[in-house]
Order: structure tokens, then sequence, then C-alpha cells
């Protein structure tokens, strides 16, 4: 059974940062959002992440998985993902797609805030 990282993971980060800087030299950013998105989508339970890594899970039926979840995905994105089956760390699609949300937002000045009301 594949490990399942936490939400925010510090490998997820550094992952994230290396992301953020492709898709400022893609200059396409919001394409890697939604390929981040699918990641997360792909990678939200860990029986998906289990069944994604498994030893009979051929690469042909992983990229007609993947391209199923992000269908417009690049060639350099849908390597990422390869990648992070590869290496065994598809665990950390939730936490990449948490980081790299935050680093979109602060490269579009999106504050985030949290509002507590009392009743």
């Amino acid at each position: 059974m594949a490990a399942t990282a936490s939400t925010r993971d510090t490998a997820g980060r550094r992952y994230a940062l290396a992301l953020i800087e492709i898709a400022r030299a893609d200059g396409d950013a919001d394409s890697w959002l939604a390929a981040v998105e699918g990641l997360a989508s792909l990678t939200e339970e860990s029986r998906f992440v289990d069944a994604l890594q498994a030893d009979g899970m051929t690469d042909e039926a992983f990229v007609a998985i993947v391209r199923r979840v992000v269908p417009g995905i690049t060639a350099k994105q849908l390597n990422l993902f390869r990648l992070l089956r590869r290496k065994g760390r598809l665990s950390l699609g939730r936490s990449i797609a948490s980081y790299f949300r935050e680093l979109m937002d602060e490269e579009r000045s999106v504050l985030r805030a949290v509002v507590t009301t009392a009743v």
C-alpha cells in the first residue's frame, strides 16, 4: 500500500516551486493549474494511488487514465505525472496542488484570508 502524504508536505512544496517556474517559463500558468488539479483528483484517495502505482499498471494504461482525467494535458505535464509515478511519489499529488494553488495566488496578487464570525 502506498504511503499517503499529508495535505501539505515539504516534498510537495519543492515540486510546486519547480512547477511554478516551469509555468512562468511556458507562459501557460492556467494550463499547469488544470494539470495540477487533475493530479490532485487522480491522487485524492490512497486506493487511487495504489492502483496507479501497481506493478500491473502499464505506462500505456496510466497515460490513458491521465488523459481521461486531464484531457488537455501537454507532453511536459504528462512527463511530470510519469516522473511522480516512476519515483513512487504520486501520493504527493494533493500536497503539490495545494502549494501550487497558493503560489498561483501569490503570482496573481490574490490574498487569502480566514474569516471568523460569532453568532
